[in-house]
């Protein structure tokens, strides 16, 4: 339970945002900067408010400082949390000048979320050198995974659970991490880890930076293995993620959030707490190799792998962001698998032609037959609840195409309107779409 007194930094930035006081500012230039003085309406705004949870929360100040001091973003924050009430106009003054010089994009407006933006981006806007790596960087030889041909990294094969060592756990582990961390050397710039979806269903980049680490701590200390957190602040910030249900904190998208650099360096603990459990705990004795365990629902272990595979969804719907965020907060990082071949043929006609452009997807006959749904209990990898049970189901005749639907086929079907036809849509999909305004797939460049 939270002490008396202390107040985590996601409800400083709520209180703010609730309160309606937070500065808007006049229209900014590409790359133009945000001005002091601007800065200093921000800042004069925020200590010019009277609610409780504001004069309780002025003492962000303690933070600023405590950052000029080189400590890490917890201890600021839990300093921060039984800081005295002072210092409200000159704190937020500092945080407002945190706001960084460059932004890159036209702005209409100054955003919550900006007050995270601090000026990091010289080292992020570059090919990440080998100390981005928390792990094992993406080198043939060093990290598994990684092509001697072409250096890039590609992702192992699930480990067999009831034939499982120390190294293959220790390298599936190192491949898993390496891989995200390659996705995340794509972006170029600070923005790009603290500008939130503009869909606003997801939070933004540095929390899933920091969320799968924190997953394989708190399944950890749950299954009894590690006694104390990593770091219990950045554990409570990065925990929840975001579903259907109606307590999702959306609110975290206007937080004060820790730097790239804290969370890389909470990642690099981190990194190194799990593989001291693959190299020690009895339950992966393997006898120097010799005897591979058994790994099952009731083993501890369960929760490490359960770890790897809940990194692997996140390095999946993570990369979905990627593609919805501004193509110049990006770049292509160096160990990522190369593009397709065809990628590379010269640009032919804009509207594509079938069989020229794209082969001609016939429709093929399947035959009826009964299909037995559900994963044995004793399946030997890892297995979220829903992917267990089982069912039998009797499947009519149906058709299906022969390939996946082509780009050429999807390129027609948008500038046929298909995209703005009601009849393909499900209800919510439609009123989505109408009421985005939507003409074409969201992280579509026209």
């Amino acid at each position: 339970m939270m002490p008396v007194g202390q107040v985590p930094l996601q409800r400083i930035a709520t209180a703010w945002r609730r309160s309606g006081r937070l500065a808007r500012l006049g229209p900014l230039q590409r790359g133009q900067d945000l001005n002091s003085a601007a800065r200093k309406a921000v800042a004069a705004r925020f200590a010019s408010s009277k609610s409780g949870a504001e004069r309780n929360n002025s003492s962000l100040a303690s933070r600023e400082h405590a950052q000029s001091s080189g400590d890490s973003f917890a201890e600021n924050a839990r300093r921060m949390q039984h800081a005295p009430g002072a210092g409200a106009a000159e704190g937020l003054e500092k945080v407002a000048a945190a706001t960084p010089a460059k932004t890159g994009a036209t702005r209409s407006n100054y955003e919550e979320w900006m007050v995270n933006l601090r000026g990091e981006d010289e080292w992020l806007a570059s090919p990440r050198k080998a100390d981005w790596f928390t792990g094992k960087a993406p080198v043939p030889g060093v990290c598994p995974g990684v092509s001697a041909v072409d250096g890039s990294i590609k992702p192992l094969p699930m480990p067999h659970l009831h034939k499982v060592t120390r190294k293959e756990t220790q390298d599936y582990f190192d491949n898993s991490w390496t891989i995200v961390e390659t996705l995340f050397a794509g972006f170029a710039s600070e923005e790009a880890f603290y500008r939130p979806p503009v869909h606003g269903l997801r939070h933004p980049q540095i929390f899933y930076y920091g969320h799968t680490p924190c997953l394989y701590v708190n399944k950890l200390i749950v299954a009894g293995i590690l006694k104390e957190p990593v770091d219990a602040y950045l554990e409570s910030i990065f925990e929840v993620g975001v579903d259907e249900m109606l307590w999702d904190d959306m609110h975290k998208n206007d937080m004060v959030w820790p730097t790239v650099a804290e969370v890389r360096e909470y990642r690099r603990k981190v990194y190194k707490v799990v593989s001291e459990v693959i190299a020690n705990h009895p339950g992966l004795d393997d006898k120097g190799g010799e005897s591979p365990v058994s790994v099952g629902w009731d083993h501890p272990m369960w929760a490490l792998f359960m770890g790897f595979e809940h990194e692997a969804i996140h390095l999946e719907t993570s990369s979905v962001l990627f593609r919805e965020t501004p193509v110049h907060l990006m770049q292509v990082p160096q160990a990522w698998p190369k593009l397709h071949p065809t990628s590379e043929r010269p640009k032919g006609n804009s509207h594509p032609q079938e069989v020229e452009d794209f082969p001609m997807n016939e429709m093929l006959p399947v035959a009826g037959c009964a299909v037995e749904l559900g994963k044995p209990r004793d399946y030997p990898s890892y297995g979220w609840d829903n992917e267990y049970g089982h069912r039998k189901v009797q499947v009519p005749d149906f058709s299906a195409s022969k390939y996946m639907i082509t780009n050429g086929e999807f390129w027609h079907f948008i500038s046929a309107g298909g995209y703005r036809t009601e009849k393909y849509w499900a209800e919510d999909g439609w009123a989505w779409r109408k009421y985005r305004n939507m003409k074409w797939p969201f992280f579509w460049e026209p």
